[in-house]
């Protein structure tokens, strides 16, 4: 049993990192391209179908996170710190979620703020992943304390 449950952290640890970077790498590539095309035409289109897969890999990472914060229970440290994490993750997200809506204009938004502002919350959002990645890696050097 006990290896069935570490075959299945390990799965979500590599769910959650590949999700990480398709997010993370994704809203650099979606603000570059509102930033270049302006959120008009073909790059408009494909800005807005990829803030969806983006939106799902935000999602994938906040839930993996929820399910996995039972490792840190027994550390008071580390479980403060991951509720950090998960705070500045979810921040983070919610950052990638308003330039989707109200940037974008996906769901009938019709992009009613300047195009300007997706570049200052995609940078917020950027640094809020980092945060949340600098805190998972020093949480993942925690074994059994």
């Amino acid at each position: 049993m006990v290896v069935w449950r570490r075959a299945v952290v390990v799965a979500l640890e590599v769910l959650h990192a590949v999700a990480l970077g398709v997010w993370s790498g994704g809203s650099v590539v979606l603000c570059w391209l509102v930033w270049r095309a302006g959120g008009g035409g073909v790059v408009g289109d494909v800005a807005r179908w990829f803030s969806g897969v983006v939106e799902v890999c935000g999602v994938v990472v906040v839930g993996v996170q929820f399910v996995l914060r039972r490792r840190y229970a027994g550390w008071r440290v580390g479980y403060v710190w991951d509720g950090v994490r998960q705070l500045v993750t979810f921040g983070a997200f919610f950052a990638g979620e308003w330039v989707r809506y109200s940037v974008l204009g996906v769901g009938g938004g019709g992009g009613v703020v300047a195009w300007g502002a997706s570049v200052w919350f995609t940078g917020f959002e950027g640094v809020a992943v980092v945060v949340g990645v600098a805190v998972g890696v020093w949480l993942s050097g925690w074994r059994g304390r």
